[in-house]
Parts: C-alpha cells; structure tokens; sequence
C-alpha cells in the first residue's frame, strides 16, 4: 500500500542514473535538473529542458497513432510521466486510447501496480475501494473522464499525468494535481515548460550546427529544429534525391534533427519510415519489413563518424540500404562499399 518514497534532487543538481544490470537506464530529476546516464563523464550531462525539447520534437515528427508502439517513444514517456505518480499512491489507473501499453511502461518506471481502461478493450487489473490512484493517459481529456469511474469504485483521485495537456495553462481539467509532457502549438508539439527550455535549446542546437562539415558554397545549410520552413525544404530536396532509387521505405538515426527530415521525405515519396535507437549497446531497427528497399536519410555527420554500423543493422534485420541521401557532404569511410551516396550539392 501506501509508503515513503525517496527523497527528491536538489533543484539544478546533477544527477547519476543508475540502473539494474541488464536493464534499460533511466533518467529522472526535477525541471531543469541536468541528467547524464552512468558512464558519462562530468561536464557533458543532458539538461532536462534539453531531453523535454527533443522528445516533442520527435512526438511532432511521428503519427500520434503510433506513439505507444515506438519503444524509444514510449521509453521516454514512461519516463517523463513517473515524476507525476506520487510515491504514496497505491495504483496507476491508464485510460484512454493505448491504456495498457502506457500503463504497463509506467508501472515498470515506478513499480506501482496498475489497471487500465480503454474503449474496445478488455478491463486489465482491478481498483479497490480507498485506494489512492493516479491517472495515465495520452489526452487530458480521456484522463478527466475518469473521474467518474474512480468515484465509482470508490477510489482517491490524487492526480493525473498525460503526455498531451489540456491547454497553455490547464494540465488536466477535473485534477487538483495534474502534469503534463508536451502541450499543442500549431501544428505539433512543444514542452510544457517550453519557455524556460528555449535558450539552452537554441544554444545546443548552434553547437551541433557549427561540429557539423560545411562546404565552401552549401546549397543546403542544416536547419534549426525549431525552423519548421527549413526543415520543409531540405527535406524536399532530399525527397528528391531518395526518389531516384525508388525505396519502399526511409531510415534514420534516433536523432531529432534527422528524424525530422526522414518524416518530410516519408511524407513526400508516400513509403514507410524506420528508426535505428541504441539500446543496451545495441542498434535495433523500429518495425522494418525484411527485403524492402531502404534509403538512409541524414543531414550529414561530422568528420569521422561512420554509418557503417547503422546500415548493417538495417541490413541485419533483412532490409536492404542503396542509399544514403545527406544534406551535406559525408566523408568517405561513412557508409560500406556499394551503397550509393547522394547530397543535394552534388547535384547542384
């Protein structure tokens, strides 16, 4: 039942993630707490404003249908969400669209038991009277139609956390306690603190831009993440060059910047997109077909860096890589012998 959890980090305090041997390594602090997995050396932790801006970035680049099928989404939103169960709860109710998969990443975070309710799904756990439970869902609204089945059951509504608020200024409607990951703005997604996150975001995404080669005359410089038009036309000039080798789907690293591009050159040749994430040390490609035909889209790596490794996991899961379209110039130890390389540049 109920019980005394650990005590919360210093505000703005480094923390070390630890994890058990064998599991995945989790990251946890309170806003603006800097976070650096085990084995990351001082002075290059991951601030959390930084971790929130890419994990909307990626929640806009991807169909919110599929959110809770991508591991490394759902991982992340398992993640983002445990700080809004307290550790006096005694179960997690998820609701909504997606229930079990949610509640069931969310239990594994936390260690608290759960239930879950969804439309056209069978009921998955139970609730029991006087219980203190917190409420999971994708949308707040989906997390405020809940109250009215807790109060059935007789249970202590003590809070919500979704991955989608209700608005600007509402988290969860019906909650006295309520947080949330992304909010909508415009046509995708940002943090829920946005505004605090938008210097260090703009500061990170300079520094990635000047490690990155150039050219004297680059037709296509990298675009800012948080430049939607930029992002539009390089990635329409990579659609371009993906089409000439007719692929049946797109691949890319677990990387905001090239997540993003991936999706426009998706969209615009119509296929299907895949996502090469690290777990553990290894590379593992997100729902590949064996024997489709696979463009890498990337928006160019810095000196040294090899897509070797990311193109022989996709072809060790069966698929097949004839290309690589960069949007700048790659070196050329990036990718194996026989894989096509193509930069708008080159056609220029």
């Amino acid at each position: 039942m109920t019980g005394a959890g650990p005590a919360a980090p210093d505000a703005g305090a480094a923390v070390r993630v630890t994890g058990r041997p064998g599991t995945a390594v989790r990251a946890a602090g309170a806003p603006g707490t800097a976070v650096r997995g085990a084995g990351v050396p001082a002075g290059l932790e991951r601030p959390a404003a930084v971790l929130a801006a890419e994990l909307a970035a990626d929640l806009t680049a991807a169909d919110p249908a599929g959110w809770l099928a991508r591991p490394s989404l759902l991982r992340r939103l398992a993640a983002a969400l445990a700080p809004g169960a307290a550790p006096t709860a005694d179960r997690l109710l998820a609701v909504g669209p997606g229930a079990q998969a949610l509640g069931a990443a969310v239990s594994l975070e936390t260690g608290l038991p759960f239930a879950a309710r969804a439309p056209g799904a069978p009921a998955l756990g139970d609730l029991h009277p006087g219980e203190t439970v917190v409420v999971l869902a994708v949308e707040a609204a989906s997390a405020a139609e809940a109250l009215a089945l807790l109060r059935a059951a007789d249970c202590v509504p003590y809070a919500a956390a979704v991955v989608v608020a209700a608005g600007a200024g509402t988290a969860v409607p019906g909650f006295e306690r309520g947080t949330a990951v992304v909010r909508r703005s415009g046509a995708g997604f940002v943090p829920v603190g946005e505004d605090a996150a938008a210097p260090e975001q703009e500061n990170r995404t300079t520094r990635q831009e000047s490690a990155m080669p150039t050219s004297p005359n680059p037709v296509f410089p990298p675009p800012p993440r948080d430049d939607p038009a930029g992002v539009e036309e390089a990635g329409a000039a990579l659609a371009a060059l993906a089409a000439r080798y007719r692929p049946e789907a797109v691949v890319s690293r677990d990387d905001t910047a090239d997540v993003l591009l991936a999706h426009v050159v998706a969209r615009t040749l119509e296929v299907g997109r895949r996502v090469v994430v690290e777990d553990l040390g290894r590379l593992i490609v997100e729902d590949v077909i064996p024997g489709e035909r696979t463009v890498v889209v990337t928006r160019g790596g810095a000196p040294g860096e090899d897509l070797t490794p990311l193109i022989r996991a996709v072809t060790g899961h069966g698929a097949h890589v004839v290309a690589v379209c960069s949007l700048t110039p790659a070196h050329p130890a990036t990718r194996p012998e026989g894989v096509a390389l193509a930069t708008p540049e080159s056609e220029a």
